[in-house]
């Protein structure tokens, strides 16, 4: 059951099952994606103005390459600019204040500032 492009519900069985873990982290998965989506506020990537139920949260430092499932490390993509970072020779990188540095293949480098009620 899907009640939204990022909604997770799933069905709890029992306090000890596995249905019941699976709640929780998807509760909790929700929660996070709640968290940058107020920071973000949309797509990060310069110019574009998709909102935020079309993206999709992008690991800034790849959970393979040891990145971390934290606000600190995720940062909102619509599907376009999701799939156009993951192409080889695109880098991302995100600084204290949640402003995101993208380096493009072809040597540009914009940036693009949180615009969600959360990043004033």
């Amino acid at each position: 059951l899907r009640t939204g492009p990022h909604s997770m519900i799933s069905r709890k069985s029992g306090p000890r099952s596995n249905a019941s873990k699976r709640s929780c982290n998807a509760r909790l998965v929700v929660t996070l994606f709640q968290i940058v989506a107020l920071r973000d506020g949309g797509c990060r990537y310069p110019g574009c103005c998709r909102k935020v139920a079309w993206t999709e949260a992008h690991h800034i430092h790849h959970w393979e390459d040891g990145g971390n499932a934290e606000a600190s490390n995720l940062a909102l993509l619509c599907s376009r600019h999701h799939h156009l970072i993951h192409a080889k020779g695109w880098t991302l990188a995100m600084d204290a204040a949640a402003e995101i540095t993208i380096i493009a293949p072809n040597g540009q480098i914009p940036t693009s500032k949180p615009r969600g009620p959360s990043a004033t």
